[in-house]
């Protein structure tokens, strides 16, 4: 008897419960001071909306060469960096992207550009 009770009760239960762990998120509310909740962050595009996303981008982006300091032999050598400028007047933080084995891609760079939508200024060199 107490066994078919305890299924009967988990059975009743069983819905509530699942619907409780698959219901939305509760929506964050300002704190007492009035902070609004984190924002959530955007995610940059795929590798295949890539080059769309920085076709489409209204930020400056641009190639620059970087000098490195001369080697002992006195050649001089350049690093080619991709640089995402956020749109703001005032001063920025910089932001260093490291990009994969597979080297400089459309994807870095629009990652550098969803970062420069952050407001930060993405600096992203070519290290092949």
């Amino acid at each position: 008897m107490h066994t078919t009770l305890l299924m009967s009760v988990v059975l009743l239960c069983a819905p509530t419960a699942l619907a409780q762990a698959t219901a939305a998120p509760p929506v964050a509310v300002p704190d007492a001071n009035g902070v609004p909740a984190a924002k959530a962050i955007a995610i940059p595009p795929d590798a295949e909306g890539a080059t769309k996303a920085l076709v489409d981008s209204p930020r400056h982006g641009e190639w620059v060469d970087i000098a490195l300091p001369t080697a002992a032999d006195g050649s001089k050598a350049t690093i080619r960096t991709w640089v995402s400028y956020p749109e703001r007047s005032d001063q920025a933080p910089v932001v260093l992207v490291v990009h994969e084995i597979f080297g400089m891609t459309d994807w870095v760079r629009a990652v550098a550009d969803q970062l420069a939508a952050e407001g930060f200024i993405a600096v992203a060199p070519d290290l092949l």
